[in-house]
């Protein structure tokens, strides 16, 4: 939490996003097919972003995220392909969607995409009214 100009800012801590990027990691390092490693991704990210979804400034650390994503998918496919030209992987992977330009993932008709974390809904929570009490006064 940070204050600036008497307006709290809530967003993910250091710490938070270090241990996200840590789960994130193994994944990509194991040697399961591609499509379990995008659901077992997909359920980190998803629940990561609900938990993060309800402080409105959490949107760059949720590109930041989206970012460390793209890096570790690339390394791995490059090292997944290495006879292979990055064209050819970028087209393999890379499919364009209504919400965004590019989504990495197996295919786009089977819906095996990883999550964008930048997609997710970021909830905005209502202030509280100090004045409302239940009790009679």
């Amino acid at each position: 939490m940070k204050s600036l100009n008497k307006v709290l800012i809530i967003q993910p801590t250091k710490t938070a996003m270090k241990n996200i990027k840590t789960n994130i990691k193994p994944v990509f390092k194991s040697t399961k097919p591609l499509i379990s490693k995008i659901s077992k991704l997909n359920s980190k990210i998803k629940s990561w972003c609900n938990y993060y979804s309800i402080p409105y400034h959490s949107l760059k650390s949720f590109k930041l995220l989206n970012s460390y994503i793209y890096m570790i998918w690339w390394v791995w496919a490059i090292k997944h392909h290495p006879t292979r030209s990055k064209r050819w992987i970028y087209n393999k992977y890379i499919f364009s969607d209504t919400k965004r330009k590019w989504r990495f993932g197996v295919s786009k008709t089977t819906h095996n995409v990883i999550l964008d974390p930048t997609l997710c809904k970021i909830r905005k929570i209502r202030q509280l009214k100090i004045k409302i009490s239940p009790y009679p006064i």
